[in-house]
């Protein structure tokens, strides 16, 4: 479906259209087909996303950290001469943290909390 991108988006991936073209996975996503520069109310799909964000509502922790998308990511990660493994990835386990909280010009701020 996609969603419509604001003005400061739009500026945004104007001005990283550079950065997305050195790399032909951020290229196909976030440069227009028409190489036009995006503006306000362009619709932006990211498709790949959406199916990996479905896997994980279906499988949970396993639809990320094993299966397709492990496999992808670890495929990303040998291409850019990066540090995971399809090992790392199986053997993660997340830990909860108690988010931390406080108030910033009359605005709640929470964020994740310290290891």
């Amino acid at each position: 479906k996609g969603f419509e991108l604001s003005h400061y988006e739009a500026r945004r991936f104007n001005g990283y259209e550079g950065l997305f073209q050195s790399n032909d996975a951020a290229a196909a996503i976030f440069i227009r087909k028409d190489n036009n520069p995006w503006k306000k109310g362009d619709k932006l799909v990211q498709k790949d996303l959406a199916k990996t964000l479905k896997r994980i509502s279906k499988y949970g922790w396993d639809g990320f950290y094993t299966g397709p998308v492990a496999d992808l990511i670890v495929a990303e990660m040998k291409r850019g001469n990066g540090l995971i493994s399809l090992e790392d990835l199986k053997n993660y386990s997340s830990v909860y943290r108690v988010p931390v909280s406080g108030t910033y010009n009359g605005h709640e701020v929470i964020s994740m909390g310290p290891p």
